[in-house]
Parts: structure tokens; sequence; C-alpha cells
């Protein structure tokens, strides 16, 4: 055990000792917004991001200027709901779709809810929701949610136990899922679940409590916090 502890303080010791030649600068750019929850970047120079009362904006890095965005859907602005994850396609070049989580108000409950539009002349367009989850309870806690992409056309993103834990053991429902769908929003044949009717075809990877970080290594594996 000593030994052990002495090989990490030595390797810290190291790490922090290659960080020290290494200058960094830091410069603030914006302020005053409100609680930011996702970014991504649109090109080299701009920057969306989304603030969780149902807010999306444009950041140019170059200039800092601050555009926003319109025509977004209502959201579910209540406890730990609203406008959530926010990322590019990998494809974005081509296909100038926008990926964006948030939590839907059906019936007065919220649901987490994946959907893509495009964006033109600082607007939303074509905006199609691709699933609507299976995720409702009666409280506001635990939505998620993240996005990530692999690198062979899917696309993942998670959801929160919606603050009921039994739910994440319920493969009938979305809620304490990653789920994975094709970029279009079908879902792929190689799914774990597709040929369980006790399942739901979407789920990936079930049981989880609140996923707010998700990254997919694509050399390696897939990993979600």
């Amino acid at each position: 055990m000593k030994i052990l502890f002495k090989s990490l303080v030595l390797l810290l010791f190291f790490n922090l000792s290659l960080f020290a030649k290494i200058n960094y600068k830091t410069e603030l750019i914006v302020s005053n917004l409100g609680v930011i929850w996702g970014m991504d970047f649109l090109d080299e120079n701009r920057l969306i991001l989304t603030q969780k009362d149902g807010k999306v904006f444009v950041l140019n890095l170059k200039t800092k200027a601050l555009q926003k965005i319109k025509n977004i859907p209502k959201v579910y602005y209540q406890g730990q709901g609203g406008l959530l994850d926010i990322k590019v396609s990998p494809n974005y070049k081509s296909d100038s779709w926008i990926y964006f989580t948030y939590s839907k108000n059906i019936n007065n409950q919220g649901l987490t809810t994946l959907s893509r539009a495009k964006l033109k002349n600082n607007s939303f367009i074509n905006q199609q929701d691709l699933l609507i989850t299976k995720s409702n309870t009666s409280t506001s806690r635990h939505f998620g949610s993240r996005i990530a992409f692999d690198n062979k056309g899917h696309l993942f993103f998670s959801v929160g136990d919606r603050g009921v834990r039994k739910t994440a053991q319920n493969l009938l429902n979305h809620s304490g899922t990653i789920i994975r769908l094709n970029l279009d929003g079908s879902i792929p044949k190689d799914n774990p679940f597709i040929n369980n009717k006790n399942a739901l075809d979407e789920i990936y990877s079930y049981g989880h409590r609140n996923p707010q970080g998700m990254f997919f290594d694509k050399e390696k594996t897939f990993y979600s916090q």
C-alpha cells in the first residue's frame, strides 16, 4: 500500500511538473448568461450553446458577438428539466443537422426528447422530434441528458431515471437508459434488445441514475457517467 501511494504521488508530481512548463491565459468571452447546459462548435469560430430555460445562442469567438437563435421548441422548464444538450452532426458539412435534447411538456409532465433542426438566418428550421421518450413520472428530476456519436452512423443519448430509481430496471420504459439510434432517428437492427418483447428496441444500456456526462471513444469503447 505504501509503495502504491508513493508511486501515485510521484506520478502526480511528474504530471504537474509537465504542466508547470506551460503558460496559460484566461480570457472572458461572454458573461451574464443563464445556466448553460450544452455547447458544440459549428466551425472553428462559432460555438452553439443551449441555455436551460429554453434559449439557444451562437457565439462568435472572434468578435465575441452573441446571436440568439429563434424558433426553438417550447421546453418543460421545471426542476432539472429544460433545454439540455446540443451536438452538431458528424456530417454537418453535408447534412447541416444539429441534434439537441430537451424536456417536452406532455400532459404537464416532462419527457426527455431527442430532436434535430437546421440553422438558417439565425433560426431553427425543419425541426423534427426524433424520439419522445417513454419516461414520464410525477417528478421534475433526472432528465439526463447528453448526446454522443460513434463513427458508424449511430447517435447515443442519455435519459435519467426521472427520480424513480426502480424505473431504470424496467426495460419497457426509457427511464435510466442510454438510447442508440441511427442519425435519422430509426432503430439500428443490431441493438441489444431488438428481438426482446419485454424491452424497448431503442435501449442500448439501462440501469443508470442520471447520466449527465457521456463520451464515445471511437478507438476503444463507450463511456457515460
